[in-house]
């Protein structure tokens, strides 16, 4: 037994074993755990609150979008400058400093601001708050976008609004039109609003009468638009702060001008269908968040901003309400066409239609019987 043992560990015969015992070590050996993926830290900036319409649904969209399509966890971080509401007084200072305080040690991976304030904010301050660091527009008007001009580490996702076409559109499906009320604020992005509206409706005065209450408290244009005179339409574009100074949630503001107006509201965002807008074509909330998340996968992976042209998309399909379209008895042979009409209530036939087969079926059978 000995001799056999001493001839199987001598010679190659100790190699042959050493080697096998190795390969079995290895096999059995626990296997190394995978390194987790870098986590990537995303501060969203919003201009006038997380929750404020109508930038809310797209920064909310782009948040989803980029989870779905990066492979790296992402440390959503947010910051919401309040203060774009208001014109007077120095309101930077308090807002740097606070930013400061949160990420001066730990910067993050990519700036988002959502809405122009946000942006012209980060212009006047990144190089201070944040060097290096890449920034995505997450959503702007492209008229907005050519005030800002980017630096070479910066891209954006903007929608090029065909503001006449709004209009154009009004007169199509209410060829009777003669007068359209205009309810805007006084924030300082509804100044700048209300002066590129103001220029490029002049072509359309020649065809219907607009009439602005940028100069009026929301209580005044609550009993405005309860008494409007005939062929007149509400055209809502924005809402954020009333002559009065008082801010307001425009989405809630909407609700309540649907409740009380005595004339159809079109509006611009499609975050408004179904809060009391008839419809038209429409900001693309969904088209938007995919783009921008898109371009922050490539920007989170080490692509330079400086080889992303801007992505500037179109107004989005012509959308309706169907509730809407019959409270005001509007056809809908009269919509362009390839229109999508929304929340359409189901026919008795399509609600009940089951029970109404089962009713007449049992009625046969007990026909056949009687019958027989």
């Amino acid at each position: 037994m000995l001799r056999h043992l001493q001839i199987l560990f001598s010679g190659r015969h100790f190699i042959t074993v050493t080697i096998c015992l190795f390969a079995l070590q290895v096999s059995l050996a626990p296997a190394p755990k995978a390194q987790p993926a870098s986590v990537k830290r995303v501060l969203i900036l919003h201009s006038f609150g997380r929750e404020f319409a109508p930038f809310s649904a797209t920064s909310s969209g782009f948040r989803r979008e980029l989870a779905r399509q990066s492979k790296s966890p992402i440390e959503f971080l947010e910051a919401s400058l309040e203060t774009a509401r208001f014109s007077e007084g120095d309101l930077d200072t308090p807002f740097v400093g606070y930013l400061r305080s949160l990420f001066g040690k730990r910067p993050p991976d990519l700036l988002v601001p959502f809405g122009a304030p946000a942006v012209n904010f980060l212009r006047r301050h990144r190089d201070t708050l944040f060097p290096g660091v890449p920034l995505l527009v997450g959503s702007i008007e492209k008229r907005l976008l050519e005030e800002v001009n980017l630096d070479a580490n910066a891209t954006a996702v903007g929608v090029d609004l065909d503001l006449p076409g709004i209009i154009e559109n009004v007169l199509r499906i209410l060829p009777e039109t003669r007068n359209i009320e205009v309810v805007i604020g006084t924030s300082p992005l509804e100044k700048f609003w209300l002066a590129e509206m103001r220029r490029e409706f002049e072509a359309l005065a020649r065809r219907v009468n607009f009439r602005w209450l940028n100069e009026f408290s929301f209580e005044d244009v609550r009993r405005d638009v309860a008494k409007l005179p005939r062929n007149t339409a509400i055209f809502y574009p924005i809402l954020l702060m009333d002559a009065a100074g008082v801010p307001h949630e425009q989405e809630r503001a909407l609700e309540i001008l649907q409740r009380e107006a005595n004339a159809p509201i079109f509006g611009v965002f499609d975050s408004q269908l179904g809060r009391g807008i008839l419809g038209g074509p429409l900001w693309p909330t969904r088209e938007l968040s995919r783009q921008g998340a898109g371009l922050a996968v490539r920007i989170l992976r080490g692509e330079p901003t400086s080889s992303m042209s801007p992505v500037i998309v179109g107004s989005g399909a012509h959308v309706y309400d169907w509730r809407e379209l019959k409270r005001w008895g509007i056809s809908e042979s009269r919509l362009p066409p390839g229109s999508v009409v929304r929340f359409r209530e189901p026919t008795t036939w399509e609600q009940y239609r089951w029970y109404i087969i089962a009713a007449l079926v049992i009625i046969a059978i007990q026909a056949v019987l009687i019958a027989d």
